[in-house]
């Protein structure tokens, strides 16, 4: 019996010295959880400082824009071979014409506007030389281009960027769109990698109503 006393004396002055230190012993939501302790805890917390990874946003699929004549934004027509020729009735008959082509993506676009085209060899952003006017530039993303001064009816600009303007255009190219070699290795911050996707728009007559015409190809196709 004195010894049973004596034993559970030490018991007591050991769980007394613990609480003391500030050791604490198994808790009764310990026992229930299976005794999960501060580093389990941290196991599961995010990384932070240099292991943390910040993701970057990805690159946009296309590059968008919207082309206007006298403030209206003029529709496309639906072609077998091509989809980029413009519905100008809105305004035919109207002179002047305030033609703009306003960027409505985030990827900046190149453009080359004549009123006088020949076959092959244009790339966006890469002044030619041309009698009557020729414009270049790039727009960022809202920006607007005005190339009324360079508007001859038929073909009417080339745009390029470092995305189609159309994702179909991948794998179900059309005869008014394709790739050019470009001499710039960067178009805003974005990497061209010596290439531009091109669209070669087009419109319809002032005097007719015609459909879906055959226009040269401007550029030359890769």
């Amino acid at each position: 019996m004195v010894r049973h006393a004596a034993l559970v004396l030490a018991v007591g002055l050991l769980a007394s010295c613990a609480a003391l230190a500030g050791i604490d012993g198994p808790t009764s939501t310990d026992a229930a959880d299976g005794g999960t302790d501060a580093s389990s805890v941290d196991s599961v917390r995010p990384p932070v400082g240099d292991a943390a990874v910040d993701a970057s946003p990805a690159l946009p699929t296309t590059a968008s824009f919207t082309v206007r004549c006298n403030g209206t934004a003029l529709m496309q027509h639906a072609c077998a071979d091509k989809r980029w020729e413009y519905d100008f009735t809105p305004c035919a008959g109207q002179n002047p014409k305030t033609v703009e082509l306003e960027n409505t993506g985030v990827l900046p676009i190149a453009y080359i506007a004549r009123m006088y085209w020949t076959a092959g060899g244009f790339v966006p952003n890469e002044p030619m030389g041309a009698p009557g006017g020729e414009l270049v530039g790039v727009i960022g993303s809202t920006e607007t281009a005005n190339i009324s001064s360079a508007y001859n009816g038929g073909i009417f600009v080339l745009v390029g960027s470092v995305r189609p303007f159309d994702a179909a255009s991948v794998t179900a190219r059309r005869r008014d769109e394709g790739k050019v070699a470009c001499k710039a290795s960067m178009l805003g911050t974005y990497p061209t990698n010596n290439e531009l996707f091109v669209a070669e728009l087009t419109a319809t007559s002032a005097f007719s109503v015609s459909r879906c015409t055959n226009n040269i190809i401007v550029f030359t196709n890769r």
